[in-house]
């Protein structure tokens, strides 16, 4: 069917270009898939993200959810398209090395929101965090109250989020992925009464 594709590309090609993102001409992509085709079945990798990629889990408002483990998602990835190894270091050994370093290595833009009714608690955790070399880009308040601090990771800043938990105390089930590469900062940290009762920053 390569050749009536090919003869229809342009038609194609403008009603789908709205979802398409690329800088590929229509020609290299004619080209490329002309290439595709040469390229025998046992030389191309396949996988799909499957039950040890994910967990059952709960959004914050009770939908039950399939939830990524970013470290598997990522090994899964390299092993596709690498053919030397990992393509990322947490795609190796996961939380090897200094936690502070690799959280910094990261350089994930934090947003402390305060979802407590302890006026300042935001920006007094934000300087907190900031002199633990956290990245905070925003510090405002939550759109609700919340009995327990929650992490929401849009990023997959996986060594981030493991650094914030030990910091925070954060308890796992208060973790949740919400890949968006559209949101402004990579973690929303949600303080809760919990950190405002009892939290571990300096008198």
């Amino acid at each position: 069917m390569l050749p009536q594709l090919i003869k229809k590309s342009p038609i194609l090609y403008k009603q789908l270009s709205s979802g398409v993102h690329t800088n590929l001409s229509l020609q290299q992509l004619i080209s490329l898939a002309w290439l595709a085709q040469q390229v025998p079945k046992e030389g191309i990798k396949q996988a799909a993200i499957g039950t040890d990629q994910v967990v059952m889990d709960f959004s914050p408002d009770g939908l039950s959810i399939l939830r990524p483990i970013p470290e598997e998602v990522r090994r899964l990835r390299d092993e596709v398209f690498t053919a030397t190894g990992p393509a990322s270091p947490v795609a190796e050994e996961v939380f090897q090395g200094d936690p502070a370093e690799l959280m910094k290595a990261e350089n994930a833009q934090v947003s402390v929101l305060n979802g407590t009714k302890i006026p300042g608690l935001a920006a007094e955790t934000s300087d907190y965090l900031t002199s633990q070399g956290i990245n905070v880009t925003q510090v405002d308040n939550a759109q609700e109250t919340y009995a327990y601090t929650t992490i929401i990771d849009y990023s997959w800043k996986l060594y981030t989020v493991q650094f914030l938990v030990d910091l925070l105390g954060i308890q796992p089930d208060q973790i949740y992925s919400r890949y968006d590469p559209n949101s402004p900062v990579d973690i929303a940290i949600l303080l809760g009464n919990d950190w405002a009762e009892n939290n571990s920053m300096p008198e």
